[in-house]
């Protein structure tokens, strides 16, 4: 974890980087043993840094979401996902990929973990009020 959480830090520009650390990390959040190094060295925030880094790279949407799903399992995770922005980092991702399969599947379900959350609604809401107020309207279905 301590590698790879580094590795995504270190190298922010690199698509390779963060799509292989993104899946490298997802496989290993599958053990909730290692949630504890995730908070520890800081996976949350690398995350959505890398999402928002490279937002056109389907894979590493889909890995991110991916990534924030297992960390879910986690309170410790949910909290920082929460102050990080990883709630919008998710919906951005499902948005600008809302054509593919993973980013959906994967995103719905950390949605859904979090769903007791009352923040997702607002970031739901504001994306809306802001696809509106551009003129926009959400792809089909999406809304």
């Amino acid at each position: 974890v301590e590698a790879c959480a580094g590795a995504l830090r270190g190298f922010p520009k690199s698509v390779a980087v963060q799509e292989y650390g993104f899946a490298v990390l997802w496989v290993l959040g599958q053990d909730p043993g290692v949630h504890k190094a995730f908070v520890e060295h800081k996976v949350v925030s690398a995350v959505i840094a890398g999402m928002g880094e490279h937002r056109e790279r389907v894979a590493v949407q889909e890995y991110g979401c991916g990534l924030i799903r297992v960390m879910c399992d986690s309170s410790e995770n949910k909290a920082f996902i929460k102050a990080e922005g990883g709630i919008g980092a998710v919906v951005k991702g499902m948005v600008e990929h809302g054509d593919h399969t993973g980013v959906q599947e994967h995103g719905s379900a950390a949605l859904r973990l979090m769903s007791a959350n009352s923040e997702i609604n607002k970031v739901f809401r504001e994306h809306k009020l802001k696809t509106q107020n551009a003129g926009q309207q959400p792809p089909a279905g999406k809304s």
